[in-house]
Formats: structure tokens, C-alpha cells, sequence
């Protein structure tokens, strides 16, 4: 993927989890069920815990339809199609988060907003932004040069500029997918749970980072037996 796609399809992955991430976010001060108005009908529909759960995880199908068409497009699979296929994608996340919006603000209208504001999991919150910072700071990994600053840098990864690029630009992808999902788990967390999952995602990116050095560096010293010496 060139940089433009690699950004786009990334902001839609994000856009594909949100609705899940606002249904989370809101249960921690929603106390009656939530309500979706018919605009044509007027009919007030009231949905409880797991229904409005369950209408959450239909997000789940941008996300995978996302996952498919990043992995094809990295493999050379597809190219001239994969743009229609993010675009389509991020409408119908636009499509529904704006549903899950007038679901959550249906809810929130009939509440009283000084319980809302004393009930909410400020810390899961925090928790879920850091997390979703990090799915999308991951993008400017490709684009860096070695450094000692900034990048997934080790010896491995510092040895040839060429496994620095291989080892940065898997971890684009693979960190924002990482970070994504870590997101909605600290959404349904609470409070000290909210942090752990953000610490587990941290650790988690440091294991993928160790991993995927090692295994770029063995490769690359295969390639060019001449170069290294092979541990």
C-alpha cells in the first residue's frame, strides 16, 4: 500500500470500531434501556444490554472486509479496486455509527446530565483514546528513515536499512490492528481493567516487535549470506 491507502484505509478501520467503542463507553452510566425512535413511525423501540451489544458487533463486517482487502493489497492481489472497496466500507461504517449516534442520543436526552457526567468511566476512556492514538500513530512507521529516535529500532532493525523498512512497514499494519482491538476491550473494561488492557497492548506490541525483528533479520541473512554473520 502506498502511503494515501495505507492512511484511508486506516482512519475507515477506525471509523468500523467506533460504534462498538460508544455503546461500551455509554453502558457505564446508562442505567435504563437504550431507545431507538422510528423517525417514519415514531415508534420508541427499547433495547436492552445485550440486544444493543449485539446490534454493536454488526461493525465486525467493515472491519473484516477491511482486514481481507489490507492483507490482498499488501500480497499485489488487488490494486485498482482496493480504493471502492475502503470508500464502500467507510460509508457503510458512516451509515451505521450515525444510527448508533441517534440510538446514544436518544437514550442520553431522557437522563439527567449531572449523573451522566458523575457515572462515566473517565479512566476506560482515557484508556480507549491512548489506544486509538496509538492504532493510527503506527502509520507514520513506514514513512521514517533509520533513526535512534523514532520507529521499532533494535540491532536487528538498525543492522540494514533495507530490514528496517521491511520490520516498520509490517508493524504499520499490523500495531493499528493490535491497538484497535485493545481499544474496544478497554472500553468494556472499567477503571483498573481499562489500564491493563492498555498496558497488554503495549506488551503485546513489544513481543510482535521482537518477533517480527528476529524473523526479518534470519530472512534478510539468507538473502545475503555475504553481509552477516548469522547468530
Amino acid at each position: 500500500m502506498n502511503r494515501n491507502e495505507r492512511w484511508l484505509s486506516s482512519i475507515a478501520l477506525l471509523i468500523s470500531v467506533l460504534p462498538l467503542i460508544l455503546i461500551a463507553l455509554v453502558q457505564s452510566f446508562v442505567q435504563s434501556p437504550f431507545l431507538f425512535v422510528d423517525i417514519a413511525t415514531k415508534v420508541v423501540y427499547e433495547l436492552d444490554v445485550y440486544q444493543i451489544n449485539f446490534v454493536g458487533l454488526f461493525c465486525v463486517i467493515p472491519f473484516l472486509i477491511l482486514f481481507i482487502a489490507r492483507t490482498l493489497r499488501n500480497r499485489g492481489l488487488i490494486e485498482h479496486h482496493f480504493k471502492v472497496i475502503v470508500i464502500a466500507t467507510l460509508v457503510m461504517s458512516c451509515v451505521y455509527i450515525s444510527v448508533i449516534c441517534w440510538i446514544v442520543v436518544m437514550t442520553v436526552k431522557e437522563m439527567d446530565f449531572t449523573l451522566v457526567f458523575t457515572k462515566i468511566d473517565y479512566v476506560s476512556m482515557v484508556c480507549t483514546l491512548v489506544c486509538l492514538i496509538f492504532s493510527m500513530l503506527c502509520n507514520c512507521l513506514p514513512d521514517l528513515k533509520p533513526n535512534p529516535v523514532f520507529g521499532v529500532k533494535n540491532r536487528r532493525t538498525m543492522a540494514d536499512p533495507e530490514i528496517w523498512t521491511r520490520v516498520n512497514s509490517a508493524a504499520a499494519s499490523a500495531l493499528t490492528y493490535i491497538f484497535l482491538v485493545d481499544a474496544v476491550c478497554a472500553a468494556y473494561a472499567h477503571g483498573v481493567a481499562s489500564i491493563m488492557f492498555l498496558l497488554a497492548g503495549i506488551f503485546i506490541y513489544y513481543i510482535w516487535v521482537a518477533a517480527y525483528s528476529r524473523y526479518s533479520y534470519k530472512k534478510f541473512v539468507k538473502e545475503h549470506p555475504d553481509m552477516f554473520v548469522t547468530e
